[in-house]
């Protein structure tokens, strides 16, 4: 029973409904069920036991991975836009110049008075790649969402304006799946993120930071 499924929902919706209305015979022989016969009525509790199972694991694998957090190991699949993972260990950050020099600009642009918007119309006229098309480029890939244009705007440049991992400090923690049931993810508050300092070199200064957030307030 636990390889037809361990979503005790709908395993039990195969063996109860639809196995018998479409005149398919199920058989596990380890768990003693037949669907040809009636007295299947353990079924459910083997479909509710083999549920916990993956919930269990998939509630230790998350402790693990806040534990890492909390320590300041960075546990993404994909390093935030100037900086990359050290081939040595994946849960450092190691600078990613050819994106630094653009996240520099990008603070130096706006810190001098810039619009979020005059920036983006500037990057578009030189053609430089948007950061997702930038990650894909990088590994000799092509980015699955292609119907996307490689058009930079104002919220992405915001939205690395006010990323603290520019400054060394690495935040993890904002998104969190919704059930180990499905992969839909939801957002978290920023009360509940896990923010650890100094985990990684910089690629701007604090001093340049604090000016452009002011600009920004």
């Amino acid at each position: 029973l636990s390889r037809l499924g361990r979503n005790y929902v709908q395993a039990g919706y195969y063996t109860d409904e639809f196995f018998i209305e479409h005149n398919i015979r199920f058989i596990a022989i380890n768990d003693g069920i037949d669907t040809i016969k009636e007295d299947n009525d353990i079924a459910a509790f083997h479909h509710v036991l083999n549920e916990i199972y993956p919930k269990q694991v998939s509630k230790k694998v998350r402790q693990v991975k806040r534990k890492s957090a909390e320590q300041g190991k960075f546990m993404g699949s994909q390093a935030p836009y100037g900086y990359m993972k050290s081939p040595e260990d994946k849960h450092i950050l190691i600078i990613d110049e050819e994106a630094a020099v653009i996240v520099r600009r990008l603070f130096n642009e706006f810190a001098s008075g810039d619009s979020a918007r005059l920036i983006a119309d500037r990057l578009n006229s030189q053609n430089i790649d948007r950061p997702r098309f930038y990650h894909y480029r990088k590994m000799g890939r092509v980015n699955p969402l292609s119907e996307q244009k490689n058009v930079w705007g104002s919220a992405t440049v915001l939205q690395l304006l006010r990323n603290q991992v520019y400054i060394g400090n690495m935040i993890q923690g904002k998104r969190q799946v919704v059930s180990f049931k499905t992969k839909k993810m939801r957002t978290v508050g920023p009360e509940n993120w896990i923010v650890v300092e100094n985990t990684h070199e910089p690629i701007i200064e604090r001093e340049l930071w604090d000016r452009v957030h002011s600009l920004m307030d």
